[in-house]
């Protein structure tokens, strides 16, 4: 007799996932790309941003989101705003060819899990949604109170495990933000952040070690860098 096995305390229904898109050729392609997602489950597709509110009003639901920043008559970041200040409890991608320092930051700083600027690819799009089903999974197997280490882990995902304290969303914002502005400094990227100078250099710290990010000593005058 074969094994079954489940993971524990997990739902392994699909979730359920919108989107908002007003570019009718873009929506055949998110469509096209979900094919190779498993555990989510289209729920419908609206290219305006009231239209998405009041589905929430109504008392829909939905656990995922796709979100375009470019809406039929609005501004998606508006949009999540207040989907926030409603209470709606699901997670967001953003989808969009708006890649400004001001609107990345302020997606960030509203909770997004990722944020794709198009054009982008089938297996970017798919990684995305694959990363955040898995941690919703993980999210949802847990039935109690988590230690700093297990949040560390849980932040960190299935990639490298990075040094405690410092958090996988939190890190994609900073890359996102360095990549709209070419360079920026501690400051300024605390300023974006909302977070303070002391965090934004730890972050800078590490990703330095790793490589990913160059540190170039910038001459304020009077001989001092």
């Amino acid at each position: 007799m074969g094994r079954l096995f489940r993971a524990r305390g997990v739902s392994m229904l699909p979730y359920g996932l919108l989107i908002a898109e007003d570019d009718p050729s873009m929506v055949r392609l998110y469509k096209a790309f979900l094919q190779g997602v498993e555990g989510v489950s289209l729920l419908g597709v609206t290219p305006s941003g009231e239209e998405l509110l009041r589905y929430f009003r109504r008392g829909g639901r939905a656990e995922l989101l796709l979100l375009d920043i470019y809406l039929e008559g609005s501004n998606g970041v508006d949009i999540l705003r207040e989907l926030r200040g409603m209470g709606v409890d699901l997670d967001v991608i953003v989808v969009t060819s708006e890649s400004s320092p001001r609107t990345v930051g302020e997606a960030m700083r509203l909770g997004v899990f990722d944020y794709l600027v198009k054009p982008f690819g089938g297996s970017r799009f798919r990684r995305a949604l694959d990363d955040l089903v898995a941690f919703r999974r993980r999210i949802d197997r847990v039935n109690s109170r988590m230690s700093q280490d297990e949040l560390d882990k849980l932040l960190g995902g299935g990639e490298e495990e990075l040094p405690k304290g410092l958090h996988r969303s939190t890190l994609k914002g900073i890359l996102s933000l360095l990549s709209c502005f070419g360079e920026a400094t501690v400051d300024r990227l605390s300023e974006e952040m909302g977070l303070s100078k002391s965090s934004v250099r730890r972050y800078m710290d590490y990703l330095v070690r790793e490589g990913e990010v160059e540190l170039r000593l910038k001459h304020l005058g009077r001989g001092r860098p």
